[in-house]
């Protein structure tokens, strides 16, 4: 399945195709009837994350028929693709800059991560953006999902400053 980031995908598409869990056998001298693969898919393009579907059932079926065997896939989309819309890009990056000052701001590459919040975003234009609770020195620096993780409470009042502001402007300019 690796070769379809490899090469089928633009290599200026993020693409990440993961076998997370291989299921099979009962025991070490007995070949096993059936073997359950389950794996992630997360991609930058929702049309990409709309193709892979397909392109998973090709592979699995042609590997599948090399060796006799049945296969089925069953691919489950948890998540949207999170696409931020510009104007509201550009009305953080605006609002942000003159509540926290500019060098409070930086950008970010693109991350693979799963996020609910690209369920909002279908609904209605949006800006996914980071709040910088990282501090080494209060152990606030693990990443998210992490067993160590920890919130850094002294950013919140930031954060609420921050979105009331955004709503304030957005509600301005509607």
């Amino acid at each position: 399945m690796q070769t379809i980031v490899s090469r089928e995908i633009d290599p200026q598409e993020a693409v990440v195709l993961s076998v997370g869990k291989i299921e099979c056998g009962t025991a070490a001298n007995i070949i096993p009837e059936t073997a359950k693969l389950t794996g992630n898919v997360r991609t930058t393009s929702p049309v990409v994350r709309d193709e892979m579907p397909g392109r998973i059932r090709r592979i699995a079926e042609g590997v599948g028929s090399a060796f006799r065997c049945e296969t089925k896939v069953n691919f489950l989309p948890v998540y949207p693709v999170t696409v931020n819309d510009e104007k509201m890009v550009d009305l953080f990056v605006e609002t942000a800059g003159s509540i926290m000052g500019e060098d409070a701001l930086e950008e970010q590459p693109v991350i693979l991560g799963s996020e609910d919040f690209s369920f909002y975003q279908e609904k209605v234009p949006g800006a996914f953006f980071f709040l910088g609770m990282g501090d080494p020195e209060k152990g606030t620096d693990a990443q998210h999902h992490s067993p160590v993780f920890k919130t850094n409470d002294d950013v919140l009042v930031d954060g609420v400053t921050l979105l009331s502001a955004l709503a304030w402007r957005w509600l301005e300019q509607a």
